[in-house]
């Protein structure tokens, strides 16, 4: 729900991506769980310059901690919690 929602606001701004739908897939491994994510996916978009070749990416960082005792524990907890920009 939350990647719809993201694309959805994408589309609504305009954005553009070099991956269709938004969707950028990706790989990576849990090292604490021991686990590898063969179907992780960023989401990415891009305002393009009207005056330069400069641009602006616009990157959606959503996740969630996992269950914890039973119940889902929404937010995330890690090096991409607030944003950051250049």
């Amino acid at each position: 729900m939350a990647q719809k929602h993201i694309i959805e606001i994408f589309e609504q701004a305009g954005l553009r991506s070099q991956f269709p739908g938004y969707k950028q897939p990706f790989r990576f491994e849990a090292r604490r769980e021991q686990k590898a994510y063969e179907d992780a996916t960023n989401i990415i978009g891009f305002l393009p310059g009207t005056r330069s070749e400069k641009l602006i990416v616009i990157m959606a960082h959503y996740d969630h901690l996992g269950e914890k005792e039973g119940e889902i524990f929404n937010g995330a907890d890690d090096n991409a919690s607030g944003v950051a920009a250049s």
